[in-house]
């Protein structure tokens, strides 16, 4: 295949929703991608910060919470989207930090 139509086919697959970059590279995999292709593919989709998996982890304790969801659980779901433990623990401590200037929205 090409490294065109692997973008194009990330592009389209984070177009219709957040994506961690776990999941957007099984989807490529699955896809039947080279490992080359998929890399360059990550790397335009990170540099455009079509894939960010901190912002993916903030946005999805949002939502969570709202669900009544605790965060030891939340921190669970996410691994199981493919995001690293160590970029889930350190994004949510920053996050519910009282250093964060939205603090006390979230409280």
């Amino acid at each position: 295949m090409s490294v065109e139509k692997c973008k194009s086919a990330a592009l389209r697959y984070v177009a219709s929703q957040l994506r961690t970059e776990g999941q957007t590279e099984d989807y490529l995999r699955r896809k039947e991608f080279s490992q080359e292709e998929i890399e360059q593919a990550m790397s335009m989709l990170r540099e455009y910060k079509y894939v960010d998996d901190s912002h993916y982890c903030i946005c999805y304790y949002k939502e969570a919470c709202r669900k009544g969801r605790g965060r030891r659980r939340i921190e669970q779901e996410l691994e199981r989207k493919r995001v690293p433990r160590s970029v889930v623990r350190e994004t949510l401590d920053q996050f519910l930090s009282e250093d964060n200037p939205d603090w006390d929205d979230i409280r």
